[in-house]
């Protein structure tokens, strides 16, 4: 397929893919009525090599992740999806099924989240890659959850389990068949939008998706807020399979939220996140400090980097 001929095949495919969209991908911009009073918006990329390998990824994996990783900016953010930009680097070589795969997991994503596509870019590529821009809505400034609100006396909590998503890369590595449900964190991911709306509403102080590892997002959250966030590992809700809290702590990519809530406000939200078919666990207490301080069973503090690019 020329290059043309892509951009007919997603015009076609996308088009208005939400009410939002006046003018959709076609044109030289895209025209959207806001829904809320506040546009929230995020960049996202995925590299070939850097967050996965081919063959190893089925390419309706690669769009998926690309997209929900995306989104789940927003989600940490109390925000509801709204458009989605993809810019794409595709090698020559990659077919015409391919290219249809790509598109098939871009629009899962975004369709699951109630996210229209309305526009990207296309270029060919020496490897695959695909940077994703975001743009989610809240009704009002206060209703947007930033990472620096935390204060001390604060719960620390977090939605689901961790330490799939390093259990995943693992088996993916092993060469493990792409059907296995183990390997779903990876493949598809959930952006939390639910529990995010949630937190929001029952007054969550600071918020931020699981990206880079518990151990390393919250230390942002911390710094951002200019307090400590002290973790109990103990307290750390596991993936079935998974055993060492340490491990989970440091495992990236999981997309789950890390929030801190006023102590009166716990139950609450507890209550409202299983409503929205996941779980909200307790795992430590906001102190005086900076950064972030994960506690072993034994109180012994211990020392987990989680994921840097540039490390």
């Amino acid at each position: 397929m020329t290059e043309q001929d892509r951009i007919h095949s997603l015009v076609a495919r996308f088009g208005a893919s939400a009410d939002r969209i006046v003018v959709p991908s076609g044109d030289d911009a895209a025209v959207v009525r806001a829904d809320g009073a506040v546009s929230v918006t995020s960049i996202d990329a995925v590299v070939e090599g850097v967050h996965f390998e081919l063959p190893a990824w089925p390419l309706e994996a690669v769009g998926r992740k690309a997209v929900a990783a995306a989104l789940s900016d927003l989600a940490a953010m109390g925000a509801s999806a709204g458009e989605v930009y993809v810019a794409a680097g595709l090698p020559k070589e990659l077919s015409e099924a391919g290219f249809d795969a790509l598109c098939d997991g871009i629009a899962a994503a975004a369709e699951e989240c109630g996210a229209g596509v309305a526009g990207g870019d296309l270029s060919s590529a020496g490897e695959l890659w695909l940077s994703v821009t975001v743009v989610g809505y809240a009704a009002t400034d206060d209703a947007v959850v930033t990472r620096a609100g935390a204060q001390p006396g604060d719960a620390i909590v977090v939605t689901g389990a961790l330490g799939g998503s390093a259990r995943a890369i693992e088996l993916i590595a092993a060469g493990t068949d792409s059907a296995d449900p183990r390997l779903m964190k990876q493949f598809a991911p959930i952006p939390r939008f639910a529990a995010g709306a949630a937190l929001a509403a029952h007054g969550a102080t600071a918020m931020i998706d699981i990206s880079d590892g518990l151990a390393r997002d919250a230390g942002q959250v911390g710094d951002a807020s200019g307090v400590q966030l002290t973790i109990e590992l103990a307290s750390v809700p596991l993936a079935a399979g998974i055993e060492d809290a340490a491990f989970a702590a440091a495992s990236g990519e999981e997309y789950e939220l890390l929030a801190t809530l006023p102590q009166g406000q716990v139950e609450f939200a507890k209550s409202a996140v299983a409503e929205t078919g996941t779980t909200l666990t307790v795992i430590g207490q906001v102190t005086e400090g900076t950064g972030a301080e994960l506690l072993n069973v034994d109180g012994a503090r211990l020392e987990i980097r989680g994921f840097d690019h540039f490390d």
